[in-house]
């Protein structure tokens, strides 16, 4: 038996960097039109109501909680979404 304070491979202690925008509930998703978009991409604030999810019991705003380049969207524009259902990914800002 070693005296390696960390038993499991270093993989196992990996960060990421990427965050996910999720769906706050379930319903249809409706995305808007990209807002600031640079030669690298789309960027969004932290706070950036990105689309909404229509339901029977009224819309419920998508929001990013991250500032950063969106880097892909992983639901569509019209798409049923679960709820925190992930629905576009970005790599966040440095602070």
């Amino acid at each position: 038996m070693s005296n390696d304070p960390h038993p499991y491979p270093l993989a196992e202690a990996t960060t990421m960097v990427e965050r996910i925008i999720v769906a706050p509930v379930g319903g249809v998703l409706r995305l808007h039109a990209p807002g600031t978009v640079t030669a690298d991409g789309e960027v969004v604030s932290c706070g950036q109501v990105i689309g909404s999810i229509e339901r029977l019991a009224g819309d419920v705003d998508v929001v990013s909680t991250h500032a950063g380049m969106v880097m892909g969207r992983l639901a569509l524009s019209g798409e049923r979404v679960r709820h925190h259902q992930p629905v576009a990914w970005l790599v966040p800002f440095e602070t």
